[in-house]
């Protein structure tokens, strides 16, 4: 808000007119190097397979590519928080599960999850864990 012609009021003076300037909308700018997401545009999966995240895992030794996985899911998951997202799916494969493990271990301290579950499903088979969202 800007006052037209503010001066010191006097006690005999009329108000100052109150003259109220809104900004124009214009377009969104593009940002360099980001990418937008909108819930409508969200994937609810997203696959841990070190394979899927890089194309440099062939000279990582297994602590790497853990911390790349686990590092993915973390920002996958704040994202999907921030985005108001009910549910995800985070696949990890069958394997050892060394992944699904360490993902469990991170998921129960998340007070923002519901819950968690490492069941079967049509898609994923046992290779999955679905994440519902307070």
């Amino acid at each position: 808000y800007l006052l037209d012609g503010w001066q010191q009021m006097r006690s005999d003076s009329k108000p100052p007119k109150l003259v109220v300037q809104t900004k124009k909308r214009g377009r969104p700018l593009p940002v360099s190097g980001h990418h937008i997401i909108t819930a409508g545009s969200f994937d609810i999966e997203i696959d841990l397979h070190i394979d899927k995240l890089t194309a440099h895992h062939h000279n990582l030794d297994k602590l790497q590519k853990l911390t790349i996985q686990l590092e993915s899911m973390k920002r996958y998951i704040d994202t999907a928080k921030r985005l108001r997202i009910d549910h995800v799916f985070l696949i990890h494969g069958v394997g050892k599960g060394k992944l699904r493990d360490e993902i469990a271990k991170i998921l129960r301290k998340d007070e923002d999850i519901l819950y968690f579950k490492n069941e079967y499903h049509p898609k994923y088979g046992y290779g999955a864990t679905e994440v519902v969202f307070r």
